[in-house]
């Protein structure tokens, strides 16, 4: 009665959390996927300090992270750099990660860099694992080891200070932060990319926190594993739209829920596993089936064959599971273009008549085909900037389009020359679909500058494009002004009248030249009109100055011309009399006299 009740008992459960997870899977099908954003100065999230978040053992954190620059030392996520971890985003990029048996933020502790660094304004997954059974600490960046280093101590002391998100022992972070896992186990290489992009039920074994967001608004960040962990949002800390690569559930593809053991095993050893002629991707879930129930299931771990274990009615007992002489049938739940999807396998035997029961065991290589793929297509197919001015900027477009029937996930896209920027590094394109990467080009040199931008994708016809990129920088355009005439002498002029004079202000350069102002040192000398003006290459303007004397004597003055060339002086100078006469005009027939004054 005690093994019957057990068994009740844990089928009761294995049905609640089936249902738990079926209706989070509901929800998060439906649901916007969310991001905290934080600006870097007081915002921040506080999560206490629960018994789940002491970890002194080993130890793995991973988020996606999309820091908006790199212009200060910051903190993304901190527990205590002398204890239970924290994370340090450094201004080159690289991520440091600190532990150690001084408790809280003391000493000693130990550092450790990851070997590759991280960009501003882009999305990417950060895993560090510390993994005290084997003395070693690991990074990843978007599933890549990024450094390894020997564990220097073999536990981390835990202590009283709390979990943070964007604030810890130097500035807080600035940037969006999404799908934050904290295990207490060191996640494998091989879990971290099968599951990077993924979404997690909660209930998954060493989960000690898990925070997605997913609740996009409100004072606080619910915790989605077994273990409540919430925090408590401060500052200007807010919940905004993510486009973080991660993989919802969609109602239909859930994971398969097998029958609890029934003591009753029959294996069926597994080999030759593909879906469209690819290996299976690590982490696929693979089920067996009785008609519509799940009998027994394994995860694959990329090894050339796998027992699965199938568990047989118990009736006796009340205990579902397969009756012999069933057909069996095969399904797999896998990460499918960016969609957990479940697709029907067909299995072809090399041991058994595809029943269950026959012999002691089965031996069948499995395969699945769909015609949900991705199409990749471009726009263009070589990218010419022609001549830019140096410390200028040319942006051109290439539209990438969609043509098939399942999500196209443009994984990296990267070049090498600084000069040439992309709009962004990855791509989710929904079927029917397109997205537009910009690409500019600023040349700092008066060079050719050519380089190759490269595109993955998961289209299994096009897994990789590269599109030639060129230009050239050209010298800035400089202004070169030029005036004449270099002086003006009014001469004589009855004082209260007003005599006027032309400059000629030339641009002899091959830029802009932009005339910003003209001033006279002396009041009796002006200027008649603008005094701002620009004259492109080869073009010329008069300037009209007034000689307005307002009594009589010698006068003099100069002229500033500012500009974005080089500043002007032009001297000037005229002489006023009491005007007790007026001469005419003059006729071209002048007649020297030399005046000789004396007293």
């Amino acid at each position: 009665m005690d093994a019957i009740n057990y068994k009740k008992i844990y089928r009761l459960l294995r049905i609640i959390l089936f249902l738990i997870i079926l209706i989070g899977f509901q929800k998060l099908s439906v649901s916007q996927n969310y991001a905290l954003t934080f600006d870097g100065s007081g915002d921040y999230v506080d999560f206490g300090n629960p018994a789940a978040l002491q970890i002194t053992g080993s130890q793995t954190f991973e988020m996606w992270i999309y820091p908006y620059d790199l212009s200060a030392r910051r903190n993304p996520i901190a527990k205590a750099y002398g204890g239970e971890g924290t994370i340090t985003l450094e201004t080159n990029g690289t991520l440091s990660y600190y532990y150690g048996t001084g408790g809280a933020n003391n000493n000693p502790y130990q550092s450790f860099t990851s070997s590759a660094s991280i960009s501003a304004n882009q999305w990417m997954h950060v895993a560090i694992v510390r993994d005290l059974d084997a003395m070693k600490l690991y990074w990843y960046i978007d599933g890549v080891l990024a450094g390894q280093a020997d564990a220097q101590y073999s536990y981390a002391q835990n202590g009283s200070l709390s979990m943070f998100l964007g604030k810890g022992y130097v500035s807080n972070y600035y940037g969006m932060i999404d799908e934050v896992r904290i295990w207490n186990v060191a996640k494998s290489p091989s879990e971290i990319n099968a599951n990077k992009n993924l979404s997690m039920t909660g209930f998954e074994e060493g989960l000690a926190a898990y925070w997605t967001f997913s609740e996009g608004s409100g004072p606080n960040v619910i915790d989605h594993s077994a273990n409540s962990n919430n925090g408590t949002i401060y500052g200007n800390t807010s919940y905004v739209v993510s486009d973080a690569p991660i993989i919802q559930y969609t109602p239909g593809n859930e994971p398969f829920e097998p029958v609890p053991p029934t003591g009753l095993p029959y294996n069926i050893v597994l080999s030759g596993l593909d879906i469209n002629g690819q290996n299976l991707p690590i982490g696929t879930q693979i089920g067996v089936f009785d008609g519509d129930l799940c009998v027994g299931d394994i995860y694959y771990n990329g090894e050339g064959s796998q027992n699965l274990v199938a568990w047989e009615a118990d009736p006796d007992h009340n205990l579902a599971g397969f009756t012999a002489g069933n057909t069996m049938s095969f399904k797999f739940h896998i990460a499918w273009h960016s969609e957990l999807r479940n697709f029907d396998a067909d299995a072809v035997y090399e041991t058994g008549d595809g029943t269950f029961g026959f012999g002691t065991f089965s031996v069948a290589g499995l395969s699945a085909t769909t015609g949900l793929v991705p199409d990749f297509s471009i726009s263009e197919s070589r990218l010419n900037f022609n001549t830019v001015v140096v410390n200028e900027s040319k942006s051109l477009s290439l539209v990438i389009e969609n043509n098939g029937t399942a999500i196209l996930y443009v994984n990296s896209i990267q070049n090498t020359d600084s000069h040439f920027t992309v709009s962004a590094q990855s791509l989710l394109i929904q079927p029917a679909e397109f997205d537009t990467l910009w690409v500019t080009f600023v040349p700092t040199e008066i060079t050719t500058y050519a380089d190759v931008l490269t595109m993955t994708s998961d289209d299994p016809d096009t897994p990789s494009v590269e599109i030639p990129l060129n230009g050239t920088g050209l010298p800035q355009p400089t202004p070169q002004i030029s005036v004449t005439p270099s002086s003006l002498d009014f001469g004589g002029v009855a004082m209260n009248t007003t005599s006027t004079l032309n400059l000629n202000v030339y641009n002899a350069g091959n830029g802009t030249l932009t005339v910003t102002g003209i001033t006279s040192s002396n009041p009796a000398f002006g200027i008649f009109g603008g005094t701002s003006f620009s004259l492109e290459q080869g073009e010329n303007a008069n300037i009209a100055v007034v000689f307005s004397p307002t009594e009589s004597g010698v006068f003099t003055g100069q002229l500033t011309i500012q500009n974005n060339d080089e500043q002007v002086l032009v001297p000037v100078s005229g002489v006023a009399s009491q005007g007790h006469f007026t001469g005419v005009d003059p006729t071209g027939l002048p007649y020297p006299i030399i005046v000789d004054y004396r007293n």
